[in-house]
């Protein structure tokens, strides 16, 4: 019954894309207790990937990671019209003109609290 209950109040689909394993796992981790179905990227390129073949509302997207940076990332997913949120995160001290330089509205620099995390998340969803 449990189970049943945590599926029907499922939340939306978030990409966690950081090239720290840790990092990511921790905050797949986060993401997953609070109920959002969470899918992982290693880079740019998978978070690209996924982007195009599962259907997000959020992308949690580090922006020095390699293959691609976050900046790039948002680039494709303009150019490939695809729609969906994004949270830029960056430990770079100069994180508000990465993400305004990127277009981005929605930023977190590292480190974060998991409060902050997820405020900001529930913030950019609804």
């Amino acid at each position: 019954m449990v189970a049943r209950e945590l599926s029907a109040k499922a939340l939306p689909r978030v990409i966690v894309a950081d090239d720290d394993g840790d990092i990511r796992r921790t905050l797949a981790e986060i993401l997953e207790v609070e109920g959002y179905d969470v899918l992982e990227a290693r880079d740019g390129r998978e978070a690209l990937a996924l982007c195009e073949e599962h259907r997000a509302a959020l992308v949690l997207l580090d922006h020095r990671m390699p293959e691609l940076t976050g900046a790039q990332v948002v680039a494709e997913l303009r150019a490939r019209c695809i729609p969906v949120r994004i949270v830029l995160m960056t430990a770079d001290r100069h994180v508000d003109e990465i993400a305004r330089g990127a277009g981005i509205a929605h930023y977190l620099a590292k480190p974060f609290s998991v409060e902050s995390l997820l405020e900001l998340i529930a913030r950019v969803l609804h």
